[in-house]
């Protein structure tokens, strides 16, 4: 499969950098799903981040110095592997979806890190059990469960992420984290980013095609401004400052599709209605159109069981939401 769009990282010190390609809101509002792509990442020369899920293929083998590490959501053992020369392909399907990670295998000096469910190994040593056989390498330490900075929720980041869309049918773009500039450079075709609560996203250069800016607030939860052809969405949430510049629609090509939380606009329309406090109220909207937001929290843990969902009768319950603890006790 030929790579259908290219992430390009630069950051200025290690454990700066986190890309999670995990994209996935599929409710009753729309739908915004990475998936079926095939993903290259040309890495910095710092220690990067990445997190891959099922559905994609991952050409992780130029990742860049540094010992990278690759989060994935299986354990070990749920991984078929293969060797090319020095390249190591883990393989497996979940769902229907098939997930393909290749790496670079590295040397016993200098390795990248695999970080599965159960715990981490190297590169090189899961290269060396894929190709002469012998042990299997035992994960241990941190795991993609709960991940250590970079990867953590609330991490401190500093880098910039170059995204480019190779099909010319258009792609989606995975979301970034606060800390993290991201630009996405689109194809002839429709791409669509989808701007995470407190990031800075460039969607100014998508190209062709009527892309699609997906905001997670409402239209008037933003201060917006006219730069030459170019407009400025800031909003400051969970203590991030986010930006989001786009296009003013000012040609066919660039006239882009802003949805909100409370319904949906060209950049055009957006640009003669830019006063109006109200999105309901700006020529053009479109109301039925939104954002699909995140799904209701789910209780991950109950009196210290690991437990997800069901029915329990407690008086006290912890959750874990967006990298925020909280416990609440229940009258009884």
């Amino acid at each position: 499969m030929a790579t259908t769009s290219k992430y390009i990282i630069s950051a200025n010190a290690n454990n700066q950098n986190f890309v999670d390609f995990g994209l996935d809101y599929r409710n009753s509002t729309g739908t915004v799903w990475l998936h079926d792509q095939a993903i290259e990442v040309v890495g910095s020369s710092k220690v990067d981040a990445f997190f891959v899920h099922p559905g994609n293929a991952y050409d992780l083998t130029a990742t860049g110095g540094g010992a990278d590490r690759i989060y994935l959501e299986g354990n070990w053992a749920d991984y078929a592997r293969t060797v090319s020369g020095t390249t190591l392909t883990l393989t497996r399907t979940v769902n229907g979806q098939i997930e393909t990670v290749q790496v670079a295998a590295g040397s016993e000096t200098l390795t990248d890190r695999l970080v599965f469910a159960n715990g981490t190994v190297s590169v090189y040593a899961d290269y060396l059990y894929a190709k002469n056989g012998g042990p299997a390498p035992v994960p241990g330490g941190e795991d993609s469960v709960a991940p250590l900075a970079p990867a953590a929720p609330g991490s401190s980041l500093d880098a910039t992420v170059t995204a480019y869309a190779l099909d010319p049918a258009g792609e989606t773009f995975a979301t970034v984290r606060p800390g993290i500039n991201f630009k996405g450079i689109g194809s002839v075709g429709v791409d669509t980013i989808y701007v995470s609560r407190g990031s800075t996203v460039d969607a100014g250069a998508l190209g062709g095609g009527v892309d699609l800016i997906y905001f997670t607030g409402r239209w008037e939860d933003y201060t917006k401004a006219v730069s030459g052809t170019k407009m400025v969405f800031t909003r400051t949430v969970d203590g991030n400052a986010e930006m989001v510049t786009v296009t003013t629609g000012s040609t066919l090509p660039s006239n882009d599709t802003l949805i909100f939380a409370d319904g949906a606009v060209s950049c055009r329309d957006a640009k003669a209605g830019l006063s109006v406090p109200h999105l309901v109220d700006v020529a053009g909207s479109n109301p039925a159109t939104v954002t699909p937001l995140p799904a209701a929290p789910v209780i991950d843990t109950v009196a210290g069981d690991n437990i997800r969902g069901g029915s329990v009768c407690l008086d006290s319950f912890f959750f874990f939401l967006s990298g925020v603890s909280a416990f609440f006790r229940l009258p009884v």
